[in-house]
């Protein structure tokens, strides 16, 4: 007795794609949203222009983007002196709020809401994250 069985199987290309996960898809997308929205209590907040600025549409999500030149300089958490350009100190920056306000907002974003972030686009595609 001979069974013929024809499987048509997707290529990884073709999962990948239905899936949005190609570069700048829909979950690298939707990865860059709940970083930048997670983050969004971390991120340093005077009058609200840094942490309302954030962008990465034209990177398809890949990088995100904090306008300005006082982005860079929060960033890193250190004051700034002189004329334009101004240059760092070694005195560290006072943040708003700063038991969760401060520099390397989206890493430590990252460090604390990471597994939330990875379950949300787990569920959002039909995976799991293990």
């Amino acid at each position: 007795m001979n069974v013929k069985i024809n499987l048509n199987l997707k290529t990884p290309e073709q999962i990948i794609k239905e899936k949005g996960l190609e570069p700048g898809g829909k979950v690298q997308l939707a990865l860059a949203d709940a970083l930048v929205a997670y983050g969004d209590k971390r991120t340093p907040k005077q009058q609200g222009i840094l942490k309302e600025s954030a962008y990465y549409l034209l990177s398809g999500g890949q990088e995100i983007y904090y306008p300005g030149p006082y982005a860079r300089y929060l960033w890193y958490g250190v004051a700034m002196e002189g004329k334009a350009p101004m240059k760092p100190t070694d005195r560290p920056l006072q943040f708003q709020e700063a038991h969760t306000r401060g520099k390397e907002w989206l890493i430590r974003t990252w460090q604390d809401d990471g597994n939330k972030i990875l379950h949300e686009i787990a569920e959002m595609i039909g995976g799991k994250v293990k």
